[in-house]
């Protein structure tokens, strides 16, 4: 009986690892896709600002 419980605990145990990983690799890939996102913002603008440099007076 004992056994059997601590293979359970083992198991909950490896199941916890398991999902933490899973669930940094999701917010991982988020903060990646988040940095890839303001990057091609800040190159939009540059482009916009060496295009016509009148729109860095605007903003």
């Amino acid at each position: 009986m004992i056994n059997i419980v601590k293979i359970l605990l083992l198991l909950l145990c490896f199941g916890c690892v398991f999902a933490e990983n899973i669930r940094q690799a999701e917010i991982d890939k988020f903060i990646n896709l988040a940095i890839k996102h303001v990057n091609m913002y800040e190159i939009q603008k540059h482009r916009l600002d060496v295009i016509n440099p009148d729109l860095i007076a605007t903003r």
